[in-house]
């Protein structure tokens, strides 16, 4: 059961989360930010992505590296 003031609490965090993805998604093209999208957090298989958007599968794992690198860098000047 939850607590009433839980989810007051917790939203910071998330604001802080999405605020973090929001400035980090600036710096990539459209097709990188997908290509990272759906396979970190939709945890579809990279085989399938590259498939949908036209890549390769190295290209998708290059994609979600790109990606992570910056976004863990934001999230660790957060905590």
């Amino acid at each position: 059961m939850c607590e009433a003031g839980s989810e007051s609490a917790a939203e910071p965090d998330h604001t802080l989360y999405r605020r973090s993805l929001e400035l980090v998604r600036a710096e990539f093209e459209n097709r990188t930010w997908e290509a990272f999208w759906r396979t970190a957090v939709d945890g579809r298989p990279a085989r399938e992505v590259a498939e949908e958007l036209g890549m390769s599968r190295l290209a998708v794992y290059q994609a979600e590296s790109r990606v992570l690198r910056p976004l863990r860098q934001e999230l660790a000047g957060l905590f």
